[in-house]
């Protein structure tokens, strides 16, 4: 006599095919993972700045990159002066390198579209681990971007390390955190900042005042350039940063 097989039973059976589908490929995930290796120069440039080997291989996984230093705004400007010229392709670029303080974090060449999902996906372990990830390059698509990462809990210190200015209007680095951080007080924005250079920065912001057209005033106090060179009035500078959830500041 045949035994039927129930519904349940075969429910079953789907459910433990699934887990084991799943276990199979979080093994092969796992082997691939230990394929990624730093390379002599990468290794170097880890033990250099004391950065943890595993928080290294995990974001050259993620970015699928080769690990660079990350300098301090002030010694890319010096190379800069030194060989003419702000390119880092130049020949002389390298040569103008050895002469230069140690670097302050590590980056890696990411393209635009996955940038911002990078950092999203290593910004819970890396946070835990005592490291801060955000893009440090933003290139407008012309060439790929860069995101970094620096030992450190203060997100402040990547307006510090790129030594974030507004220069022409006699606004400065500590100028712009001190306005930030007065701003989370009184307004408690929940400021998480996501990327960074010399002269620009933007940051997530999880909660808005009320009065969007006095706290825009206050943005375009702070940078100017949004509103003259940019949005073009403080209304729709309120508009954007609340339909998007994000403060972008430039200075041209």
């Amino acid at each position: 006599m045949k035994r039927i097989i129930s519904i349940p039973e075969i429910e079953w059976r789907y459910a433990m095919a699934f887990v084991l589908l799943i276990v199979l490929l979080l093994g092969v995930s796992i082997f691939m993972d230990t394929n990624t290796v730093l390379t002599s120069e990468e290794d170097e440039l880890v033990q250099s700045l004391e950065f943890s080997e595993d928080v290294a291989l995990l974001f050259k996984r993620k970015t699928k990159s080769t690990l660079e230093p990350l300098y301090p705004y002030s010694s890319l400007q010096r190379i800069a002066q030194q060989i003419n010229s702000p390119q880092e392709s130049h020949p002389l670029f390298e040569d103008a390198l050895k002469n230069n303080p140690v670097p302050r974090g590590i980056s890696a060449v990411v393209d635009q579209k996955h940038v911002q999902s990078i950092i999203e996906g290593l910004r819970p372990t890396l946070s835990a681990s005592g490291y801060t990830v955000f893009q440090s390059e933003s290139n407008f698509g012309f060439v790929p971007d860069a995101v970094g990462i620096i030992k450190t809990h203060d997100q402040y210190d990547i307006l510090r390390i790129h030594e974030t200015n507004g220069a022409n209007y006699d606004i400065f680095t500590e100028d712009i955190i001190r306005v930030l951080q007065e701003w989370e007080l009184r307004y408690n924005l929940g400021i998480l900042i996501r990327g960074a250079d010399y002269d620009w920065f933007e940051a997530d912001i999880e909660r808005f005042p009320e009065d969007m057209i006095s706290f825009a005033r206050n943005v375009e106090s702070l940078c100017p350039d949004v509103v003259d060179q940019g949005v073009g009035s403080i209304g729709a500078l309120a508009q954007a940063m609340e339909r998007d959830g994000i403060l972008y500041c430039w200075w041209d």
